[in-house]
């Protein structure tokens, strides 16, 4: 298993900015800002007030040949599921690939997300566990994955901070 952490500074108020982590249109963002996904979407949305628990299927750009024969489907796709606390602005996530079910056991990917106010904005912070129980291959793919994790979280960053000023305009206009 691998462990990581990513930290950012968002330049918008603690709200804005979990306003536009739990928008569904957010998602659009990222697509477009995530070279390595395609599409994004929610799936499933269950909003409480404090609690909110969200899926939303991303689809990959390019799903490399050797993965086919790991997959349930022609593309790579995988759901992240995350629960919020509003209260906390904290909340936890997993992340589900569509991995053939024999495969699917072998894979875990999921950890703690945090939004905090700071100085200038607000500290948003990620840290994901991921584990591929594979003999051998295994802790290097972790390490590939664990690779890729910090330049797509500094994207989505970029695309909350986009989203939360957006956003705060448009409430400050009514």
């Amino acid at each position: 298993m691998i462990r990581t952490a990513s930290e950012h500074l968002v330049r918008a108020p603690l709200l804005d900015v979990e306003r536009a982590l739990l928008a569904p249109e957010t998602l659009d963002g990222l697509a477009a800002a995530l070279p390595e996904v395609a599409s994004a979407e929610e799936v499933e949305r269950r909003d409480r007030g404090a609690a909110l628990f969200r899926s939303a299927r991303y689809v990959a750009r390019v799903t490399p040949p050797g993965f086919r024969r790991l997959l349930s489907g022609d593309h790579l796709e995988w759901v992240e599921e995350v629960t919020w606390d509003r209260a906390r602005h904290a909340g936890r996530f997993r992340i589900l690939p569509n991995l053939k079910p024999e495969r699917a056991r072998l894979f875990r990917c999921g950890g703690r997300y945090r939004l905090e106010a700071a100085a200038g904005g607000t500290r948003r912070v990620v840290e994901t566990e991921i584990e591929i129980a594979v003999r051998i291959v295994g802790p290097t793919v972790e390490r590939l994955v664990a690779r890729q994790l910090e330049p797509h979280m500094a994207r989505e960053a970029e695309v909350l901070e986009r989203v939360a000023r957006r956003g705060a305009e448009v409430v400050s206009e009514r």
